[in-house]
This record gives structure tokens, sequence and C-alpha cells, in this order.
């Protein structure tokens, strides 16, 4: 290789390297996606440590479930029919389908006691 290809091949690699770094530094500000599979372990905690008698509710769906779904409104109906405390949780990775819910499940609610 001759030197001037070979410092095209350093660039190009130092570029793709900065560009991974500035991906990995700033994903969860570029994508409400990444930002709430992230927040998941929370909402499980949130599940696991509700107190007992609560009604504990998890919702699984993709973006239309996000878009769709008023966990307040939600929460007050069901505090309302239940007569108890309620605690909602929602899992909803955009583009998913029921296989992704059931390991998402599995992996941030069931393996970590936080079933509803």
């Amino acid at each position: 290789m001759k030197k001037t290809e070979s410092l095209v091949v350093l660039a190009l690699l130092l570029a793709l390297l900065l560009l991974e770094c500035g991906a990995r530094m700033f994903e969860t500000s570029l994508s409400k996606d990444v930002a709430h599979i992230r927040s998941l372990p929370a909402e499980a905690a949130r599940l696991r440590q509700a107190p007992a008698g609560t009604l504990k509710v998890l919702i699984l769906g993709n973006s239309l479930a996000r878009c769709g779904l008023d966990r307040a409104l939600l929460a007050r109906g069901l505090e309302a029919a239940s007569r108890r405390p309620v605690a909602v949780s929602v899992m909803h990775p955009d583009g998913s389908r029921v296989e992704e819910w059931r390991h998402g499940y599995r992996r941030y609610f069931d393996q970590t006691g936080s079933r509803p």
C-alpha cells in the first residue's frame, strides 16, 4: 500500500471511531426508544416495590401503545373499578412484535421478580 492510501484508510478509521463514540455518548438524546429501553429496569423495580394489595399492570406494545395510551387515565379508571391502588408500567419498543415483547418481559420483569 502506498503512503497516501494508508493515510486515507487511517483517516477513515479515525472518522468511524469518532462517529461511534459520538453515537454512544448521545444515543439516548437521539432516540426515545433507546431512552425507554434503558428505563425498563426502573419500571420493573417500581412494580416489584409496589405495596401489597396494589393492582400491578404491565402494558406491552409497540409505538402505537406509546402514542395511544394515557397511563394516568388508565390508572385512575382501574383504581375506581378495583377500589385499590394501581401501578401501571409500560414496555413499548418502536416497531416491536410479540417476540420482542416476550423477550423484554422475561428479561426486565419476570427474571427480576417484577411480575404484574
